[in-house]
């Protein structure tokens, strides 16, 4: 008892004193008396973690290594502080204490076997060879290199001769691979003769590796070699380890510039690396970047091998056949492509892009092998061209596509860096071509090419300036470097942004020239600084390019429960897209195509929708009537034209979430909210996120982010119309997760300002905007979040594309009228909107709203949204869930709801207001929010 008060004491001294030394002290007498106990071993982790204090940091790690023993909070805090220090002081305590306490523990064993490998202090690789002695049971003599040895040991290398088949008894794999890796990296010459000696020890004891990897890293011409390697193959047995090895040869792969070198590497990933992504991924990266033919023949073999149903694998191999004008190279290429089987109609015609006419008889016949494997559909398409192939003679029905990339291509080049007016206006000249495009590919059945185009065509301006923005810095330029290239976007994006208002407020020509130079300029700044970093990282450029995401890249991102609903208007029907996982093409179902002839159905239905979201003409209580009796008409109206009643049969049952991608006017209207079947609206069945484009997806899963901290900004115009603005605010800030960590502008008495706004936005992980906003279609660069009733502090849509910066943003919820509406009549699909410059600053997901929303709903479904989000991480399924629990909740449960609120932070006057408006809310009777009206405009957009 005594001891255990005792332990209490110290780390309650340790968690209450920020003195260096007494911590020092307290940790210090844990290592003495805290042997095993649990309380104390976590209090010294959480001071190896939290203290900044080089020597309180080590004697913390000293004291772990006393009392931890086999503890894995205490092995994994040490190996974290060992992989992340370059004090070679503190590794070495670490390795000392890792050699106490993790006997036989494999992520000590990695860690410590990398770290001999990195570091060059010897004193640090001594320490390090004597803590894995301890562990694995072998002598640290054996892992040092021969200036390292005392004097006394090194006549004693012939002992070594009897280590190997010891080895091989006793310490099995780790031991077997400890020596091999490092031994006889340090002793190669005299390990080949020890080798000779000892390989009928191995084979006798074959469950070693120790024989495997010694061959893999230092092959031998003999091809005898090989052949025993492959003996030893069938006992890489044990997934982890294996993956391990692969991951620490395809680094090898990457780094090494020796091409001897190379070549065995790959050929050891081709033997180990069957299906493994991490072997695909490196052989793919040194067929890109190896000049050498020998070693780019063995990498594309070595691809057909493992590379089976694998998409990376098979565009790596389209990708170098586009690129390499030998035909042996182009031959191998097509061979293993069949070995891999990810063929399909897209691919073919690519690759028959590539190839001159005039291609030698067995590419031909190459080509033609590959089209026996492709769908019956495909095949039709294909037959009457195929003979031709051979004569060299291609047909129209083959150059059409050709044509047809060749046009979208040229059209994607005469868009870069323009301003989104000008792109716009080049898309609106060329939409004839987009829409043929799309035409000819649906005629043809080709449907991933479908797929292809119409991504091409949404909303590329946002892509492009959100991938400029969010490319990573490399961590190897100079701090100065960096601060320059941010200051020149930020730049960039002002000068354009006023070039783009300009425009649109019909500047005379002098000036708008003038707007354009400043905007040129700033972009050759950026250009320039981009220059000096190609110079140290020569990809870098290539990141803050914008590719279109193939098929194949969607499938390999869409998790098993998602499935992806996109929709395109053509010049004579809207088509609707599916694709499920681990499908080879999207669907596109003759049931889900909707004729637009003679008459737009859909077209009217949106029009009808925003003449009333901007009718000012009509009293709030009449406008609020018609809205309820209207809405809900208009969205079963639209679940009939789009047909969503024959969607379930498309959908297999592990289906729970959709990614929805609207184009167009389709960009207005809550999709999730329609009809599934009789009894079922969308929502009941799945969780719903939209997206303008899937390229778009990909940025916000690619950004990371905490969801710990909250900035409101509540009803910054003081308006007694959102008085429930307040207990939403209030209700939120209550929730664990931001309690302590949170703020709420404007503060009491005070106006709300939009520089400061700006400012306080970029270190919050939650941005909460709840007053009032505008839409403006005839200008969507002014719609704005109201700060002010003069709006001379308004957040317009310009200043957020401009001036907003949200790099640690999680989640943005706007709890405003029409935040996520969007200019959906434009031809060119921009989805210019409130909310769409949040995720532009950096916002990895957007809660925004369709229409003109009822306060009192509102704050009851955000309050419910947050509290969901403490259940699940996944943001789409807390929508959701708050949506449906709103339609369903009864007037008591409401108001048992909001006396669970804390609004001791309102004013007598404000509680007075809201309590009876809670008391009208009494008067009602069921379930007052059942109609979409009060549910359905909030959407998801991002991750």
């Amino acid at each position: 008892m005594m001891k255990d008060k005792c332990i209490d004491e110290l780390i309650d001294i340790l968690g209450t004193t920020t003195d260096e030394r007494t911590r020092r002290r307290a940790a210090e007498n844990l290592g003495q008396i805290g042997k095993g106990n649990k309380t104390a071993i976590s209090a010294l982790v959480n001071l190896l973690e939290t203290t900044t204090d080089k020597s309180t940091r080590i004697q913390a790690a000293y004291s772990l290594g006393e009392i931890g023993t086999g503890n894995e909070t205490a092995i994994w805090a040490l190996v974290n502080l060992l992989e992340t220090t370059t004090d070679e002081r503190t590794r070495r305590q670490v390795a000392e204490s890792l050699g106490e306490i993790s006997q036989g523990n494999e992520t000590a064993i990695w860690a410590l076997v990398k770290l001999l490998e990195t570091t060059t202090d010897k004193s640090t690789r001594r320490r390090v060879a004597e803590s894995l002695g301890k562990i694995v049971g072998i002598s640290s003599h054996l892992l040092l290199k021969s200036d390292q040895i005392p004097s006394s040991v090194i006549n004693k290398r012939q002992w070594i001769n009897f280590i190997w088949p010891i080895c091989a008894i006793i310490f099995g794999f780790l031991g077997s691979l400890i020596v091999t890796q490092y031994i006889f990296l340090l002793w190669p010459n005299y390990f080949l003769v020890s080798l000779i000696n000892t390989i009928s020890w191995l084979i006798v004891y074959i469950h070693s590796l120790c024989l495997v990897f010694l061959i893999y890293r230092y092959w031998p011409i003999k091809k005898s070699y090989i052949y025993l390697a492959k003996i030893f193959l069938p006992f890489l047995n044990q997934p982890k380890i294996k993956q391990k090895i692969i991951i620490y040869y395809a680094k090898l792969l990457t780094e090494t510039k020796d091409e001897i070198v190379q070549f065995k590497l790959i050929t050891i990933l081709e033997l180990i690396g069957f299906k493994n992504k991490t072997a695909i991924l490196a052989l793919s990266d040194i067929l890109k970047t190896s000049q050498n033919e020998l070693i780019q023949w063995q990498a594309i073999k070595s691809l057909g091998t493992i590379g089976t149903k694998s998409h990376k694998a098979s565009d790596a191999l389209v990708k170098f056949i586009k690129t390499t004008t030998n035909e042996l190279m182009q031959w191998q290429c097509l061979k293993q492509l069949q070995n891999i089987g990810r063929i399909n109609l897209v691919t073919v015609i690519e690759i028959r892009k590539s190839l001159r006419p005039q291609n030698y008889m067995a590419i031909n016949s190459a080509i033609l092998d590959l089209h026996k494997s492709l769908h019956p559909i495909s095949k039709l398409v294909l037959k009457p061209f195929q003979p031709r192939v051979i004569k060299g003679l291609p047909s129209k029905s083959f150059i059409k596509p050709i044509l047809c990339d060749s046009l979208v291509s040229y059209l994607e080049r005469m868009q870069e860096g323009k301003d989104i007016d000008n792109r716009r206006n080049l898309m609106i000249c060329c939409m004839n071509i987009y829409q043929n495009t799309v035409k000819f590919s649906l005629e043809n059945f080709d449907y991933i090419r479908t797929f292809f185009y119409t991504e091409i065509f949404r909303n590329r301006y946002l892509v492009e300036r959100i991938a400029q923005q969010d490319a990573p810095l490399p961590p190897t330029i100079s701090k100065q470097l960096a601060q320059d290239i941010n200051t020149a976007k930020q730049r960039e994006r002002q000068t354009l942004q006023a070039y783009t208002d300009g425009i649109n407020q019909h500047l005379s020509e002098g000036e708008l020239e003038a707007l354009g130079i400043d905007w040129e300029n700033a972009k050759q700044t950026l250009e320039n600084l981009y220059r000096q970093v190609a110079e140290i990282e020569p990809e870098f450029i290539a990141k803050t390019k914008v590719y279109p995401l193939s098929f194949g890249e969607v499938q390999d991102l869409l998790p098993s429960n998602t499935a992806i609903v996109e929709f395109f208007f053509t010049e004579n029907e809207l088509i609707t897209l599916l694709i499920l996982p681990g499908q080879e093409s999207p669907l596109i179902p003759e049931e889900l195509r909707v004729n637009l002839k003679p008459q737009n159905p859909l077209e009217r239905l949106a029009r009808d929708w925003v003449a009333d979201l901007g009718d000012k003409s009509k009293s709030k209580n009449d406008a609020l009537q018609t809205t309820l009796e209207q809405l809900p008409r208009r969205i079963d109206s639209l679940g009939e034209l789009l047909n969503f009643r024959e969607l379930e049969k498309y959908l297999p049952r592990q289906i729970q979430q959709l990614i929805i991608v609207p184009n167009n006017s389709l960009h207005l209207f809550p999709i999730h909210a329609v009809p599934l079947n009789p009894t079922q609206r969308l929502i009941d069945r799945f969780s719903v996120r939209y997206f303008p484009n899937l390229h778009i997806w990909k940025i916000c899963q690619n950004r990371q982010r905490y969801r710990q901290s909250f900035l409101g900004i509540e009803n910054p115009t003081e308006d007694k119309d959102l008085i429930f603005a307040k207990a939403e605010i209030a209700s939120i800030c209550q929730r664990p997760n931001f309690r302590g960590n949170y703020q709420v502008l404007p503060p009491p008495n005070a106006k709300a300002k939009k520089s400061e706004i700006l400012e306080k936005a970029k270190n919050y992980h939650c941005f909460h905007f709840s007053g009032h906003a505008e839409y403006n279609f005839d200008n969507p660069l002014n719609s704005y979040l109201m700060l002010s009733e003069d709006h001379q502090e308004n957040l317009t849509l310009s200043t957020l594309l401009a001036d907003l910066h949200l790099p640690e943003a999680d989640l943005v919820t706007l709890s405003a009228c029409c935040t996520g509406v969007v200019d959906a009549f434009q031809p060119t699909d921009e989805c210019l909107g409130i909310a769409t410059g949040f995720l532009l600053a950096g916002a990895k997901a957007v809660v925004s709203s369709l229409w003109k929303v009822n306060s009192i709903a509102t704050a009851f479904l955000l309050d419910e949204f947050y509290g969901q989000l403490e259940q699940t991480p996944d943001k789409a399924v807390a929508l959701q869930k708050a949506q449906n629990w709103l339609r369903t909740r009864t007037v008591d449960e409401l108001i048992q709801r909001s006396n669970e609120w804390d609004l001791s932070k309102l004013e007598w006057l404000d509680r007075f207001d809201l309590d009876g408006t809670l008391r009208e809310l009494g008067d009602l009777e069921g379930t007052p929010f059942e109609n979409p009206y009060y549910w359905a405009p909030f959407i998801l957009t991002g991750c």
